[in-house]
């Protein structure tokens, strides 16, 4: 292969990582603009049904708290695979923009790093996990009498919320690595 053609192949694999980078960052915007409405809606029916419902039990305030920790880590978790793939492909575009005495991707990315970027999502699910939290604190605390079960049920709720936040930065930390 002569040096212009590769120059050309490599010149396609550039424009091709480019659209790469356009197509997961598209994924992830919108990934996270449906998921973050969808959270916030049933972060909302979560809270009305808390505060509107007679005689709910500490217990069933812990597990639509459950249910809520585990629907958002699975979204952030999804969110960090794209951003994963997204990442792979600004590293491959640079190294292409190296060779070619290019620079739009390592510009961006510059800018990117210097605005801290890539925290503002992990910041915004852990700020959801404690969100998520709050209406079960509240129900339990509001409860008419302290009892054992309400202190278990509220240690539960603190334990499940401290593991959820730990996961996340284990796992964003995790994925920064790969």
């Amino acid at each position: 292969m002569s040096t212009e053609e590769r120059v050309q192949e490599r010149l396609k694999e550039w424009t091709e990582c480019r659209s790469s980078i356009g197509r997961f960052d598209q994924v992830i915007v919108d990934l996270r603009k449906y998921g973050f409405s969808i959270i916030t809606g049933l972060l909302t029916a979560d809270t009305f049904f808390l505060v509107k419902s007679e005689g709910i039990s500490v217990w069933q305030s812990v597990a639509l708290y459950a249910v809520m920790a585990v629907l958002i880590f699975a979204l952030f978790t999804v969110d960090q695979c794209f951003e994963m793939f997204l990442r792979g492909a600004v590293e491959r575009a640079s190294e292409l923009e190296k060779e070619h005495d290019m620079g739009i991707t390592r510009v961006i990315s510059e800018k990117s790093g210097r605005a801290n970027t890539d925290t503002w999502g992990r910041r915004t699910y852990s700020l959801f996990e404690i969100a998520a939290a709050l209406p079960a604190t509240v129900s339990i605390l509001g409860a008419a009498k302290v009892t054992t079960q309400s202190v278990v049920a509220l240690m539960f709720v603190l334990v499940v919320l401290m593991l959820s936040l730990i996961f996340i930065r284990k796992y964003y930390n995790a994925a920064r690595r790969a």
